[in-house]
């Protein structure tokens, strides 16, 4: 059984996750989100990393709080998609949300949020002449827009929370 460390907003040594596995368990139960009760102890821990580590490695908007922290959250100078400040020293509710909701269906489709493929699959960033492309990791539309729903305000340049595609700028 893996040991969870959670990061609180205050740069916990070692922290490995944003919120607790009861929490999540909690928050799936309350959107009947019944299949991730009857999963292992180990199942859903596989789950769970696989999803911090897919949102590890998504460019957030802001500077981490903690150079030495090994997780990119706590964050300062981040604002919401309403426009408001989050607190340098939280993890946003929305986060957590999206670390359940991943993590439940990362368990209901095992590699979802795994890297698969070549690594030209995977370009994050093209430039043809003037115009530069980036792209996100491709995982399945659907699956990125339950999770994407919670942390676009976070991601920078944003995401189109239909496609889960960053939106192309001219440089």
């Amino acid at each position: 059984m893996a040991t969870f460390i959670v990061e609180t907003g205050t740069g916990v040594t070692g922290a490995n996750i944003y919120w607790s596995l009861a929490s999540i368990d909690s928050w799936l139960a309350e959107r009947n989100l019944t299949s991730w009760a009857s999963l292992t102890t180990t199942q859903k821990e596989s789950a769970i990393f696989t999803v911090m580590d897919w949102l590890e490695s998504q460019n957030w908007k802001g500077y981490k709080t903690h150079y030495d922290n090994s997780l990119c959250w706590p964050r300062d100078e981040v604002y919401d998609q309403d426009g408001y400040l989050v607190p340098w020293n939280t993890i946003p509710n929305k986060l957590k949300y999206a670390l359940a909701r991943g993590s439940y269906e990362e368990s209901v489709t095992p590699g979802t949020f795994l890297a698969t493929g070549t690594q030209e699959d995977y370009i994050t960033r093209k430039k043809i002449d003037v115009l530069e492309f980036s792209y996100g990791r491709v995982v399945p539309e659907k699956i990125v827009r339950k999770v994407n729903f919670y942390i676009e305000g976070f991601i920078e340049g944003g995401m189109d929370p239909n496609s889960g595609t960053v939106s192309v700028v001219r440089t």
